[in-house]
């Protein structure tokens, strides 16, 4: 689960300041701090809000969650110079997606219940992600996640499951898969995709009266053959402490 807006009003000259994305690593949001406000970076410099914490190291900026399982919005504004900070929004989850995998016993478009058992069988593999981003291109789980044991390229599966609590908000999920994809939340069926296609991007948005509230979450998604990819996002459209997303 990962939402990020960076404000950029400066260019990149290699002198004015610019704060980069970098990746998301260990439940942490990683950013990089470019140009000559670099070597001032501190910690007196940073402020955040949402339930998070900071580290600085050299020119990375590294923010963590303190909850796991639950979607926590935050704003980092960093001081260069005096002049107007920059400014980056995410929101973290702590935690991880649990995802099995397994080599497809059949079409599932012709025989979901048979393709759905096989993932309660003795021959799938467990492994875990966050967030959900799970960029197959041409290869399999095995290529992608350097997985000790051999799964295909072509025919395999995958089902997702995990549970957050959010706070209260209108919130959007974000999906992009190929092939086949179908999202439930606590039992909801509320993306259903389930044919073979090239990349294709659905969205499901949904709000949370009360914060607090926690949902179960079921993606299933195959793999029939050539480019395969799967991801997907979890992100505020309005949520306290963070603007609508257009």
């Amino acid at each position: 689960v990962a939402l990020r807006r960076v404000e950029l009003a400066r260019r990149l000259d290699h002198e004015e300041p610019l704060l980069q994305y970098v990746q998301r690593f260990d439940h942490a949001d990683e950013y990089r701090m470019l140009g000559s406000a670099r070597s001032n970076l501190a910690n007196e410099h940073i402020h955040a809000t949402g339930d998070v914490f900071v580290d600085v190291e050299s020119d990375r900026v590294f923010v963590r969650p303190r909850g796991i399982d639950t979607l926590i919005p935050y704003e980092l504004a960093i001081d260069v110079d005096g002049d107007l900070p920059l400014t980056v929004r995410g929101v973290l989850t702590g935690g991880a997606w649990t995802v099995k995998t397994f080599v497809s016993p059949c079409d599932p478009r012709e025989n979901v219940e048979r393709w759905r058992a096989t993932a309660d069988g003795p021959d799938v593999h467990i492994l875990t992600c966050d967030p959900l981003d799970l960029p197959f291109a041409s290869g399999g789980m095995s290529e992608l996640r350097g997985l000790p044991i051999q799964l295909p390229r072509d025919h395999f599966g995958t089902i997702s499951t995990r549970t957050l609590t959010f706070p209260a908000g209108r919130w959007r999920i974000t999906t992009t898969a190929d092939d086949g994809i179908r999202v439930w939340m606590d039992e909801q069926l509320v993306i259903d995709d389930w044919t073979h296609h090239a990349p294709e991007t659905h969205t499901h948005d949904f709000e949370v009266a009360e914060g607090g509230r926690t949902i179960n979450f079921r993606v299933a998604h195959f793999e029939l053959d050539g480019h395969a990819v799967l991801q997907m996002d979890i992100a505020p459209q309005l949520a306290p402490g963070l603007p609508g997303v257009d």
